[in-house]
């Protein structure tokens, strides 16, 4: 499938803006409108495209502002606030959030990221972690700061508009957290001009934990080995013709063997990237944090594991095993 929505990025001075330029230019060329999102906002893609209809877009939502907004009008913590918006200030927050629109606006939309690949997807993924967790962080600092409003409220920690305001927003981070995964998205990763094999792993362990589409990597050889299997990803020296077509789409749903009712299950995501030793989890719940190298995603687990403990984990093939043993009841042994 080609994509719509297109994320190119990789280690500094690896000519991810170069190619996002070249890939905008190639789309507009096609006869098609293209949206150009710079994250560098002086020497982004959008300085190096040509073709007048591969039209430069500025970040047009204040997305400090709106949540700043609408959390006053929770009455949430302001070290919530504080620590919320700088999270999504960071790392294109504000681009990020603007891409479902955008492409409801142009037929194609290339983002060029840079550096920030990594960061990014994974951002889509913390928003609406973030925003499910506002009710009850903000619940625990009523109760430790005003116990007596806190008491008053009840459950009801913040008012029927403000949790109507806040479920809106929440949608929206959902969708985008969906788009990042989804076919209409794919990404290209850039590893020219001597970038470290290191660096260029570590955004492709970020895309595999974000379950975003590796379409192709740039190299300018066969220096780049990101991994001694499967899958295959594109090597491009040169953008090759019908380019979009022969992008790859590797597996990246997360599954669960086994039967919980009869005891051990394993869930499984892919991560064709990673060193076994690299990969750190940590539980809470029907939550399981997964950290490799720098980037850390948290999973929302299937209801069937509520009951269940992570036991062990192996990657093999590329793919992360995680072994769930059932929880003992109380007063069994």
């Amino acid at each position: 499938m080609s994509p719509r929505l297109l994320l190119v990025g990789g280690p500094g001075g690896s000519g991810s803006s170069t190619w996002a330029a070249a890939l905008a230019d190639d789309w507009a060329a096609r006869g098609l409108s293209v949206g150009v999102v710079s994250l560098d906002p002086r020497f982004g893609a959008h300085t190096l495209t040509t073709h007048r209809d591969a039209v430069m877009v500025r970040p047009e939502v204040d997305l400090p502002e709106m949540l700043s907004s609408a959390a006053r009008s929770w009455g949430l913590d302001p070290f919530v606030v504080d620590q919320a918006l700088a999270l999504l200030s960071a790392t294109g927050g504000p681009a990020l959030w603007q891409l479902p629109r955008l492409l409801e606006r142009f037929d194609r939309v290339v983002v060029d990221a840079g550096a920030q690949l990594s960061g990014l997807v994974l951002q889509a993924h913390r928003l609406p972690w973030l925003l499910s967790e506002a009710g009850p962080l903000h619940s625990g600092w009523l109760r430790a700061t005003r116990p007596v409003i806190a008491l008053a409220m009840g459950s009801s920690a913040i008012d029927k508009a403000g949790a109507s305001r806040l479920a809106a927003v929440a949608e929206d981070a959902v969708r985008l957290s969906e788009l990042v995964m989804s076919r209409a998205t794919a990404s290209v990763l850039c590893a020219r001009n001597g970038s470290p094999t290191a660096k260029v792993r570590h955004h492709a362990c970020a895309l595999a934990l974000a379950q975003c589409r590796l379409g192709a990597v740039v190299t300018a050889g066969d220096d780049v080995v990101l991994c001694d299997g499967p899958p295959v990803i594109p090597m491009w020296s040169d953008l090759p013709r019908n380019w979009a077509e022969k992008l790859a789409d590797p597996p990246r749903e997360s599954s669960v063997r086994g039967d919980a009712r009869d005891g051990a299950v394993t869930w499984e995501l892919p991560l064709p990237f990673v060193d076994p030793t690299e990969v750190e989890l940590e539980q809470s719940g029907t939550r399981l944090a997964v950290a490799v190298q720098e980037s850390r995603r948290t999973f929302v687990l299937p209801s069937l594991l509520a009951r269940h403990v992570a036991t062990g984990a192996t990657v093999r093939q590329g793919i992360l095993g995680v072994t769930f043993e059932p929880t003992q009841p109380e007063g069994t042994s």
